[in-house]
């Protein structure tokens, strides 16, 4: 069994001022640490993970959308393409972070979003990539409509 020692209370009130000061300066280093960094700037919510992109990682939503249908395109000639299809997956599963990486408004956001994780659900659970194609291209779709309409609201604005 714990005895439970009674420690005085000048004693007690050093160790909460000791524990305060501790938990201060380690939040303190933590954002000192959190400011220095990368020095380049942040394109993606994934460089936190890796700086290294996959080959295949794309540099908008359009590109997205085109290799999203190179990819299906090449499931849909040869099925037992693995290379095709885990690039395919990968990039549905990061069209939300790629759209929500644009200044896309919440409404526009929201299909991309919805759309690719009812896919990646479905992929999950087993179903074939071709016969998803239609739901595929429909997101496909979509980002180069959101991207079209990133485009032309930056022209709008220059």
């Amino acid at each position: 069994m714990h005895q439970h020692i009674e420690l005085p209370t000048t004693i007690r009130s050093k160790l909460t001022l000791l524990a305060v000061r501790l938990k201060l300066i380690a939040g303190l280093a933590m954002l000192v640490l959190m400011s220095m960094g990368c020095q380049n700037s942040k394109k993606s919510l994934y460089e936190e993970i890796d700086h290294d992109h996959p080959e295949h990682w794309p540099s908008d939503l359009a590109d997205t959308a085109a290799k999203i249908d190179q990819r299906l395109q090449r499931i849909v000639q040869d099925s037992s393409n693995a290379e095709a299809t885990a690039e395919l997956k990968d990039l549905i599963s990061w069209c939300p972070e790629l759209a929500g990486d644009t200044d896309l408004t919440e409404q526009q956001w929201l299909p991309i979003f919805n759309l690719s994780e009812a896919l990646r659900a479905r992929i999950s659970s087993g179903e074939s990539l071709a016969k998803l194609q239609p739901e595929i291209s429909k997101l496909s779709s979509i980002l180069a409509d959101a991207q079209a309409a990133l485009t032309a609201s930056k022209n709008l604005t220059q």
